[in-house]
């Protein structure tokens, strides 16, 4: 960035606005954007030692105002119940409105640490370190399979009866975007085990179904693309759902049996309870499974106490939500309606999620 103009190196490394080059321009005419604390004009070129300051406004996003309730704590460990829409810690667009902060500022807890994430829309249980130590020591139980997760999710459709093994690879399809996708080419494994547990038909014809969850590795998004491949995707996603951006145009037909053709760059969805339940990130383990079994990421046995194929169901499947959660059973509510900030945090509408976990 030697001599290159201040102008042209935010407008095509920082493009983050609508007509970039006429943000930069205007923040330098009102000094928004300074180099060395003081005022620019827009031909200015860089040079070393520079130091560039941007100041900026911002209002963060809106999240549910449901309390964050503290479980257990206990040696060293606290388990909360992470609500809905709340990220787990402050980054991109989130400082005050994310679990750590607001543990700070209303239970006047400093300096936690994570040791596993729920995604921002998925409630659930989340365990927290008090100290390096400890977070370091729970983690490695989870890197080494001991944590078993278990997540229940409202979907689109059915599932077919007992226990459905999916096994496919998942890859990231657009870091910008934050989306992810089935394709075998370059994805990492990925296998979650659904069960049905209850479906409903609801006033405009479509079924909705409570799905358990059971992740055997950790993915990205793995739960909710998972149920995408099925063609059941979590019911009010706004990334994988039927109408998310990162939603397959059609939802895939379901085929029973071992080996069926796959379909690369599917999606999906999921209705889950709050953020900890089952979100990003979910399982830690990185067991594999293969087409006709599986294996636990906790302790290599069968979870499902048999092992093999008939006792997964539809164990092959290779057709077109992750909620994650520790300690012990977690739930979770739709949300909705709207809140002014006053003190409070406000409310915004999100996914309906549940995570069960295991510890």
């Amino acid at each position: 960035m030697h001599h290159r103009p201040l102008l042209e190196i935010f407008s095509q490394e920082f493009p983050y606005f609508e007509d970039s080059e006429a943000y930069y321009r205007e923040a330098m005419g009102k000094g928004r954007l300074r180099v060395n604390d003081e005022v620019v004009d827009t031909s200015y070129r860089c040079r070393d030692g520079d130091v560039v300051t941007h100041h900026v406004h911002r209002h963060e996003p809106p999240v549910t105002s449901h309390a964050v309730r503290i479980l257990a704590d206990v040696d060293g460990l606290l388990v909360v119940d992470k609500p809905p829409s709340v990220p787990c810690h402050p980054g991109g667009r989130y400082r005050r409105n994310s679990l750590l902060a607001i543990l700070a500022k209303e239970h006047g807890l400093f300096d936690l640490h994570t040791v596993h994430r729920l995604d921002r829309l998925t409630s659930g249980l989340l365990l927290l370190g008090k100290t390096k130590l400890v977070a370091e020591q729970v983690r490695k139980e989870f890197e080494a399979g001991s944590v078993k997760k278990k997540y229940l999710a409202r979907v689109v459709g059915t599932l077919p009866p007992g226990r459905t093994l999916v096994d496919q690879p998942i890859a990231c399809k657009s870091h910008r975007e934050a989306i992810h996708c089935i394709r075998e080419e370059d994805g990492k494994p990925a296998q979650t085990v659904f069960s049905s547990l209850a479906t409903c038909a609801l006033s405009d014809g479509t079924v909705h179904s409570l799905v358990l969850c059971e992740p055997l590795t950790g993915r990205t998004h793995q739960i909710r693309l998972h149920l995408q491949w099925l063609g059941c995707p979590i019911a009010n996603d706004p990334l994988y759902g039927p109408l998310g951006v990162g939603s397959t145009a059609a939802a895939h037909a379901h085929e029973q049996g071992a080996g069926v053709g796959g379909c690369a760059d599917s999606a999906s969805g999921d209705a889950l309870r709050g953020e900890g339940a089952g979100g990003e990130g979910g399982g830690e383990s990185a067991s594999r499974v293969g087409g006709s079994g599986a294996g636990d990421g906790a302790d290599g046995e069968d979870p499902h106490g048999g092992g093999g194929e008939e006792n997964l169901g539809a164990v092959g499947l290779k057709r077109p939500q992750e909620l994650g959660g520790g300690g012990a059973a977690g739930g979770g509510a739709d949300v909705g309606g709207s809140g002014g900030h006053g003190g409070k945090r406000p409310k915004s509408g999100c996914p309906s999620v549940e995570l069960l976990t295991e510890v």
